[in-house]
């Protein structure tokens, strides 16, 4: 339904406010189906409503003008490759009510740099969530506590540092979850 609508949105914004018309559009989507359903827009900077809770798979796949996503929600989950290939993306703050992650989520986001785990994060699905990906940095708080993940999840992060909490579960569970080349660093 969604897809259908951005098809004819996108053939009626010659000349208009593109960025304020596709945000009353999300708006709009949120309110009628709690979710995203298939959007491949050229954006720069795109405003995930309240209301919306879930990012369903491959979203914004492959947008290559996507810089900054910001949420105004409770986002529950994030779909299979939702973001993968926004190669441009270079901000994005994960609401800490974000509980599920699935695969290849971020693969390829080649300007993303340092990302930072949602608290209620508790299911990470297979296969390399930030696969190909630029960061540098991955920042996990101590309230993160994963009932499941995949041990290929976090797996392709070679030149990632890990900032964590000491003790906390992602500490005690770390060769579980992680590549044993990844570099640790504690926050204090």
């Amino acid at each position: 339904l969604f897809g259908n609508r951005y098809r004819n949105y996108n053939r009626a914004m010659r000349g208009r406010d593109y960025e304020s018309e596709l945000h009353l559009t999300l708006r709009q989507a949120a309110e009628e189906q709690k979710q995203i359903l298939n959007l491949n827009g050229k954006n720069i900077r795109i405003t995930i409503p309240a209301g919306v809770e879930t990012i369903q798979s491959r979203a914004f796949i492959m947008d290559k003008s996507l810089k900054k996503v910001v949420f105004e929600g409770n986002l529950k989950e994030i779909g299979m490759e939702a973001f993968s290939g926004c190669e441009s993306l270079e901000t994005i703050e994960l609401p800490d009510s974000v509980e599920k992650i699935y695969d290849e989520a971020f693969k390829g986001c080649k300007s993303l740099k340092s990302i930072t785990l949602p608290k209620n994060l508790k299911h990470l699905n297979n296969n390399n969530i930030f696969e190909n990906s630029g960061i540098e940095t991955l920042i996990i708080p101590k309230e993160v506590e994963l009932e499941y993940w995949h041990k290929t999840s976090l797996i392709k992060l070679p030149y990632t540092t890990v900032k964590m909490y000491k003790g906390s579960w992602m500490d005690t569970h770390f060769t579980e979850v992680f590549s044993p080349a990844i570099k640790i660093e504690y926050i204090d």
